[in-house]
């Protein structure tokens, strides 16, 4: 699992040191932080196989086409694509599929 964030961020730095825990619904996954790569900002070039899983976890004027051409890049039609963001129309991905 490879883990794209901000250098410096915050919350990138404590999954590294935490881990995750993921809740959906009435159950608990907890990912242990030896389980991810920690690649940092990414700028198109770093991920060369296609992702299973991608949270994208961004505000939504961080969030443009670019943001949405890698993410299209590292993902099949077998990926799952989560988007938490506040302020996000629900359209946003929709046209790129």
């Amino acid at each position: 699992m490879n883990i794209i964030g901000k250098e410096n961020s915050l919350n990138l730095k404590q999954i590294a040191e935490s881990g995750l825990t993921l809740e959906f619904h009435n159950e608990t996954a907890f990912i242990p932080s030896y389980n991810f790569g920690f690649i940092g900002s990414y700028d198109g070039s770093i991920l060369t196989i296609k992702q299973d899983l991608v949270i994208v976890s961004l505000k939504q004027p961080s969030l443009d086409i670019k943001i949405a051409n890698q993410i299209m890049n590292i993902t099949d039609e077998n990926s799952v694509i989560g988007v938490i963001s506040n302020g996000l129309p629900f359209y946003f991905l929709s046209n790129l599929m």
